[in-house]
């Protein structure tokens, strides 16, 4: 008997698996190079800020939840207590989610 052939089996699997997180991290450089780079996103954030500003008064004045805790918000949400706070926050969690997840799929790529 000359050992266990699964031996090859998981080294080949690995190997594919190296390829497809390789190729899973290219693809995530690029889209994060165009549509979700920093830039395009903030842009896309900005022009929702201005197309919603008219309806912002009424929402609030209909659901008066600023400065209250609604869950699943985080802790702190009491503190935000105007529409800006609130999508300045917004672009703050997303930008650290982001810087986050360009970390993740590097270290995944390299495992």
């Amino acid at each position: 008997m000359q050992g266990d052939a699964s031996v090859g089996v998981r080294d080949e699997s690995r190997t594919r698996r190296g390829g497809h997180r390789r190729r899973g991290a290219e693809r995530w450089h690029t889209h994060r190079a165009g549509p979700l780079a920093d830039e395009a996103i903030q842009a896309r954030i900005d022009e929702a800020r201005e197309e919603l500003k008219e309806a912002v008064p009424r929402n609030f004045e209909r659901w008066n939840i600023l400065g209250e805790y609604v869950w699943p918000n985080d802790e702190g949400s009491e503190a935000r207590d105007s529409w800006d706070q609130e999508v300045d926050y917004l672009e703050s969690w997303l930008s650290d989610r982001l810087m986050w997840m360009d970390g993740a799929v590097d270290i995944l790529a390299e495992s």
